[in-house]
C-alpha cells in the first residue's frame, strides 16, 4: 500500500513557485501545503463528493501561524500574491493524477479512496516539513 500511496504521489507533481528571500524553503513547501489543500477541495468537488476535505484558509492560517515572526509580513504578502496561481495551476496536476488513478483501479470509489489519501498524506507531510522548519528557527534562536 505504502508503495502505491508514493507512487501516486508522484503522479501529483505540484510545482515549485519562486519567492525572492531567504525563507525560501519555507515558502516553497508553504505552496506546495497550501496547493494540496486546494487539491483536496477540488478533488472533491470535481469527482469525489464523498472524500474528506479540509479548509484551505485553515492550511493558509496554519502556514502563516509557523513562519517565524520576523518573516510573517513578507511572507504573507508573498503568499498572498501566489494563491491565486496555485489556484489555476494546481486543478490540471489533480485531475490528471486522478485520471492515472483511475487507470489503475479501474473504479472511480477505489481512485477516490487511495487518491484522496495520497493528498491527505501530502498534506499531513507537508505540514510536518514546516513544523520542522519552523521548530529549526526556534532553535537556533536559542
Amino acid at each position: 500500500m505504502k508503495k502505491l500511496i508514493n507512487n501516486l504521489l508522484f503522479l501529483l507533481l505540484i510545482p515549485p513557485f519562486a519567492f525572492a528571500h531567504p525563507i525560501e524553503d519555507f515558502a516553497e513547501v508553504s505552496a506546495s501545503y497550501v496547493g494540496t489543500c486546494i487539491g483536496i477541495n477540488y478533488l472533491k468537488q470535481t469527482q469525489c463528493p464523498k472524500i474528506s476535505t479540509v479548509d484551505s484558509q485553515e492550511c493558509i492560517n496554519q502556514a502563516n501561524t509557523l513562519v517565524h515572526p520576523k518573516y510573517r509580513s513578507i511572507f504573507k504578502l508573498e503568499l498572498d500574491k501566489q494563491i491565486p496561481i496555485i489556484k489555476r495551476e494546481i486543478p490540471p496536476y489533480i485531475a490528471k493524477g486522478f485520471d492515472k488513478t483511475e487507470q489503475i483501479y479501474k473504479n472511480k470509489d477505489s481512485a477516490c479512496i487511495s487518491y484522496g489519501t495520497a493528498l491527505l498524506t501530502m498534506k499531513n507531510e507537508k505540514l510536518g516539513e514546516l513544523k520542522r522548519i519552523s521548530n529549526g528557527w526556534i532553535q537556533n534562536e536559542k
